[in-house]
């Protein structure tokens, strides 16, 4: 699959982006600074488990 490693984390990643995305875009009473928030975490969370290097 085009050579990558993680195809999982990567397409992960980008999921929680286009949620969120479309979550600020289409919702004007959500705290657009929260919900980028909490996608960065998810983000770091899932980087680290999915780029772990296997023991």
């Amino acid at each position: 699959m085009c050579g990558m490693k993680y195809p999982w984390v990567s397409l992960s990643i980008l999921g929680i982006w286009i949620a969120t995305a479309m979550i600020v875009a289409g919702r004007a009473d959500v705290a657009a600074e929260w919900v980028l928030a909490i996608s960065l975490i998810t983000t770091v969370v899932v980087a680290y488990v999915g780029f772990k290097s296997p023991e």
